[in-house]
């Protein structure tokens, strides 16, 4: 209101409105009588609580001396934005059901939420417009948003063992001459988070936001073999896939072998020819023995040693050992994955 000189005293009647509303729900203000301006109210749609004695509550604007007057920061924690809080429901509603195929209808989302359909629908809409949900025109189904996804990047970069890895990708790639890269676990399972690409002859190197199959990546079998019951029911869904697509591994049996050889090794090696790609892993751990993220390197089949005993696994080793030791981590108190599994 840069046209009002001085700011008004805006003020609340104890116990009355304006509107026959009580003033411990809406606060009543009146511009008329200090500004001048005919037929103009203004009405503070929060709900205010905790009145003084007073029998005049002023809300905002400045008094006679010039003192502004502030609503109590106490008071904005305890009154929050129902609206906000309630399209958070859905949003997590559409969280939990991120892994579903395929995604949740409306209506799975409302009932998640303890809403009716209509009034969800409306959030979503807001959802959708501002990014944080996206929805199918075709089948009118729902998943995360390009909003949410960054978001929750953005606060997964923020964790301890990203900030310390992360900026050691460049050096690692310099090393070793191949593309590196750091995922950590979500609810989609690992997940990249930050990515340093080598560019050699020839480039191979992973999207920062791109979940890693369990069973079928260098990445994931370091979660299949330290996550505990963390990864057991995204392992049984990729074990039914596999065997539905004749790929291996495609029992427990198999896969408790590979997993047997990786915890043998420290690290965890994948070699695919028919999307040419090499890969090597190697597990990151905190101060409670708890695994918090893998360090990979990735190539060519043609231009990557993927040995144990090699340069790249040697060096990716090292570093990985550098960096548990940051986060705290004494050796031998690993916790391990693939019992929890059943």
């Amino acid at each position: 209101m840069s046209f009002l000189s001085p700011a008004p005293i805006v003020k609340a009647r104890k116990g009355w409105s304006g509107r026959g509303i009580p003033a411990q729900t809406f606060a009543f203000a009146s511009f008329k009588r200090q500004t001048g301006i005919p037929n103009w109210r203004g009405y503070s749609k929060r709900p205010i609580t905790g009145w003084p004695s007073e029998e005049w509550i002023m809300i905002g604007g400045a008094d006679e001396a010039g003192n502004m007057a502030t609503e109590s920061e106490e008071d904005d924690e305890r009154i929050g934005i129902q609206s906000v809080e309630t399209g958070m429901r859905l949003l997590n509603a559409l969280v939990e059901h991120a892994l579903d195929s395929p995604p949740p209808m409306l209506k799975t989302l409302a009932l998640r939420a303890g809403m009716h359909p209509a009034k969800a629908h409306r959030y979503m809409v807001s959802l959708v417009r501002v990014g944080l949900a996206e929805r199918d025109p075709v089948t009118d189904r729902y998943r995360l948003g390009s909003a949410a996804r960054h978001m929750g990047i953005r606060s997964l970069q923020g964790l301890d063992v990203v900030r310390i890895a992360s900026g050691r990708l460049e050096a690692i790639s310099a090393q070793v001459q191949q593309s590196v890269a750091l995922a950590i676990w979500t609810v989609i399972g690992p997940m990249v988070v930050a990515v340093h690409d080598h560019r050699g002859r020839f480039t191979i190197g992973l999207r920062v936001g791109e979940a890693m199959p369990l069973t079928r990546s260098a990445t994931g079998m370091i979660y299949a073999a330290w996550a505990g019951a963390t990864s057991k029911d995204l392992v049984k869904k990729e074990l039914a896939t596999n065997r539905a697509k004749g790929r291996s591994p495609a029992t427990k049996a198999e896969l408790d072998g590979i997993i047997a050889s990786v915890r043998a090794n420290g690290m965890a090696q994948f070699k695919s020819e028919s999307i040419g790609v090499s890969a090597i892993s190697a597990p990151l751990f905190d101060y409670r023995g708890e695994l918090v993220g893998a360090l990979t390197s990735l190539g060519s089949p043609h231009y990557f040693d993927d040995s144990m005993s090699g340069p790249i696994a040697q060096t990716l080793m090292s570093h990985a050992r550098q960096i548990s030791a940051e986060l705290g981590y004494a050796p031998g108190t690993e916790s391990f994955g693939i019992e929890a599994m059943g």
